[in-house]
């Protein structure tokens, strides 16, 4: 299934996107008229930001970067500033069109299917934002196509959602071998239009068709058009929506784009982080000074997107292409441990042990099973041995604090405590947790400057840590409805393909 409308030219993206981009731009002498260009900040890293500086005063430059995000930087850390020495800043149009395409990957790193994401302005300054993308999960692929259209400033017009499913089926044809085909299982069609204060939808299925109307509610909108307000700098905060996937009136919640300085491919990057929370849990979008998309969650870390273009993610989607996995399992499988994002890299494990690293603001996250324990004791015996032992590993630890915590549902005895002074200042977290038998002990540690940055990365483990030896290679993390999001997939050695019968034709006899 191809896209929707005449193909436009699909830009080339990479993993390792960097605000460098900018500088890769043909240089020329500005026009008369013509915007000033781009300052640059280039860091003692190697790292360079482009953008518009907008303070720089004895020890503290601040630039704000083309994706609005504006990151201030020690003197300390800067080589040297240049003013102008930038590319000329294009003409930025009313709504960020684009044309992107991705490779989808599993919690396991596998390639499954491919996205293709575009925002297009119509000569009457109306929005279409589209997505489709295709993945397979078993032995059933799904093929989804959903696009929503607005005004120029994403007042809600219209929407459509698509959703088909198929699976192969073993053709059983008189004097020829068994051959193989796909079937549509289920396909599903819903168009929703905005008229005055109501709603009419109309629904499409293999059982024919139906209508109906809804109360719109004042200020609603839809998810797409939702997504791209703010993607353009708009606030965070609840918006009611219409969802078509779910064909449902319901409530997201969007996180204002925030500065997050991360580490990809051994390169540190000023990117600016977009997350929503919705039917399929918290995912999140990581954009770069231009607005393009470095990485993309559809459904948290279960379904991955990362740049690619248009020949790369059709070919990549079905190579057996991987990335690394989005859930890291103890080596016995007693427990595991879903990674919030690239930023951080898998360490080296050990029986009972689980570590991630990154290389921002010195953060580590670590699950240790807390096995020496007597049966039967007490979460208070089990914290208070951590709480004994931890000084021990850590000099000059100030007192931890203790109070009641929540990983997973379960109430935990949480840790906190300060190591050092300064800049260098150490805050761990830690969070004693009952699993089964015994404990496990799950450490959040990092700079204290840097514990805010960080404090999504870290809530998001505590929702998601899975105490127990996981049942599927691909199973969501729990903050993911599995109902609402990507199904857990059917070992294909362990499922019969359905048969068909085809009847002999009389003509060939």
């Amino acid at each position: 299934m191809g896209p929707i409308g005449p193909a436009s030219p699909a830009e080339t993206t990479a993993m390792g996107i960097t605000t460098l981009l900018l500088l890769s731009c043909c240089w020329q002498d500005p026009q008369p008229g013509a915007p000033p260009a781009l300052d640059v900040v280039e860091l003692r890293n190697g790292e360079q930001l482009v953008g518009r500086i907008r303070t720089e005063i004895d020890g503290y430059v601040e630039i704000e970067l083309e994706a609005g995000a504006t990151v201030g930087i020690a003197s300390s850390r800067v080589k040297a500033v240049h003013r102008g020495a930038g590319p000329i800043a294009p003409a930025v149009p009313a709504i960020g069109a684009r044309d992107a395409w991705f490779v989808l990957h599993d919690s396991d790193g596998q390639a499954v299917g491919w996205l293709h994401a575009s925002c297009t302005v119509d000569a009457d300054q109306r929005v279409r934002v589209h997505e489709e993308y295709e993945f397979a999960i078993g032995v059933r692929q799904y093929a989804v196509t959903s696009f929503a259209v607005g005004a120029a400033d994403l007042t809600p017009h219209s929407c459509y959602f698509r959703e088909r499913v198929r699976e192969p089926v073993l053709l059983q044809v008189p004097d020829a071998p068994a051959a193989q085909r796909d079937r549509i299982v289920t396909e599903r069609i819903v168009e929703a239009t905005v008229e005055g204060g109501t709603l009419k939808l109309l629904r499409r299925t293999d059982d024919g068709a139906g209508e109906r109307t809804l109360v719109w509610p004042a200020g609603g909108t839809f998810p797409l058009l939702a997504r791209e307000q703010v993607r353009r700098g708009g606030a965070g905060g609840a918006r009611e929506m219409f969802d078509p996937a779910t064909e449902e009136l319901v409530t997201w919640t969007f996180e204002a784009g925030r500065a997050r300085q991360v580490v990809l491919d051994g390169k540190p990057l000023a990117l600016t982080e977009l997350a929503e929370q919705g039917a399929a849990g918290r995912s999140a979008e990581w954009v770069d000074a231009s607005l393009r998309t470095v990485r993309r969650e559809l459904a948290g870390p279960s379904l991955v997107a990362v740049p690619s273009d248009a020949d790369s993610a059709l070919r990549l989607a079905r190579s057996g292409h991987r990335i690394e996995p989005a859930r890291v399992t103890e080596s016995a499988g007693a427990f595991a441990l879903w990674v919030p994002n690239p930023s951080w890299q898998v360490q080296p494990s050990m029986a009972g042990q689980i570590a991630l690293r990154s290389g921002v603001h010195d953060g580590l996250i670590s699950v240790t099973a807390l096995d020496h324990l007597g049966a039967g004791a007490s979460l208070d015996t089990a914290a208070g041995a951590v709480a004994r032992w931890l000084p021990l590993v850590h000099v000059g630890m100030t007192p931890p604090t203790r109070s009641r915590g929540t990983v997973r549902d379960k109430t935990t005895e949480q840790l906190v405590a300060l190591v050092g002074t300064g800049s260098e200042q150490l805050r761990i977290e830690i969070d004693v947790v009952p699993a089964g038998e015994r404990f496990l002990v799950l450490t959040c540690q990092c700079r204290q400057s840097g514990s805010q940055e960080l404090a999504a990365d870290f809530a998001f483990v505590r929702r998601s840590l899975e105490l127990t030896a996981p049942s599927t290679p691909n199973a969501q993390p729990a903050s993911i409805s599995p109902s609402k999001a990507v199904a857990s997939p059917v070992p294909a050695d362990k499922r019969e393909l359905p048969h068909v019968r085809v009847p002999r034709d009389p003509a060939r006899d």
